[in-house]
């Protein structure tokens, strides 16, 4: 089926690659969603998501994910310094 629809790929325009390029990427999200039901909207959490993505190319989508992932900073717990 694949090897059927590359042929196809090849022949949209820039702008239909990019819908296409969305669609995926958005069926990509749905289904790497774990979250347990009833914990939040995840509805809501999705058109977020998708709004903070828009305008952005994937370089700089990935160099966000790279700068959230690159260091983690425990929260200061003041109980640690009181004697």
């Amino acid at each position: 089926m694949l090897a059927n629809i590359m042929p196809i790929v090849e022949n949209l325009s820039r702008e239909e690659r990019r819908i296409l390029r969305d669609y995926i990427d958005g069926r990509d999200l749905e289904e790497a969603t774990e979250l347990r039901p009833g914990t939040m909207d995840v509805d809501k959490l999705i058109i977020a998501i998708d709004k903070i993505r828009e305008g952005m190319s994937e370089a700089e989508i990935d160099a966000m994910v790279a700068a959230m992932n690159e260091e983690y900073i425990e929260p200061f717990d003041e109980d640690e310094w009181r004697e």
